[in-house]
């Protein structure tokens, strides 16, 4: 009995953190809002800023010809971003969410790794990082890559420390790719979830719940 109680309460809790895991708005977060107008055989670019995202000349957005040479599928849409283009690259969002103490951020995003980089003399690798406002990174992946001709999901996750300098600034999203690489980006997620002392009093709240449901 106590088991299945405790089991109960610690899907109350799952359910409670879930419900109240708040999205952050991303501007065009799967790279469709708008049209790439410079042609290549692999698929139409596009670089510098567009919809939503300042990008250097490294970097932009595509519509890649799906098959052997680039992608077997797209995970959202028909355009994914890009950062790297044989030099140095990189994009970023400001959110408008603001920093909180406590507050601990999740980013999700699929990162592709084009088939034929090889033949071009690069890799498929692209750095996954949030950071504030002014360009302080608080978490990364450092360089990653995808399974080749593939789109993975990339997951980042950052709590906010006591006293952080960053805190009152914007969210910022931010990828990157150094030279000789180039990776792909697509169906950006990003969300926040409530400080620690807002959890404990949903727990506590959860608990009564549980306690009512017992008489």
């Amino acid at each position: 009995m106590l088991i299945l109680r405790s089991a109960v309460l610690i899907s109350s809790l799952t359910l409670v953190s879930s419900a109240f895991a708040v999205g952050i708005t991303v501007i065009n977060p799967s790279f469709e809002a708008d049209v790439p107008n410079i042609g290549h055989a692999d698929g139409n670019y596009a670089q510098g800023p567009f919809t939503g995202w300042i990008a250097d000349s490294g970097a932009g957005f595509w519509a890649p010809v799906l098959g052997p040479n680039t992608f077997a599928a797209i995970p959202d849409g028909v355009q994914v971003g890009y950062t790297g283009n044989g030099g140095v690259g990189a994009m970023f969002q400001d959110t408008a969410e603001v920093i909180a103490v406590g507050k601990t951020y999740k980013l999700s995003v699929y990162l592709g790794n084009r088939a034929n980089l090889p033949s071009y003399g690069m890799n498929g690798l692209g750095a996954i990082s949030l950071q504030d406002s002014l360009g302080n990174t608080l978490a990364t992946t450092g360089l990653v890559s995808a399974t080749s001709n593939q789109f993975d999901l990339q997951t980042l996750y950052y709590t906010v420390p006591i006293a952080s300098p960053s805190a009152g600034l914007n969210l910022r999203i931010h990828f990157s790719s150094p030279g000789g690489s180039q990776a792909s980006y697509d169906q950006v997620v990003a969300e926040a979830v409530p400080e620690p002392a807002s959890m404990a009093a949903l727990g506590l709240g959860a608990l009564a719940l549980l306690r009512r449901r017992r008489r």
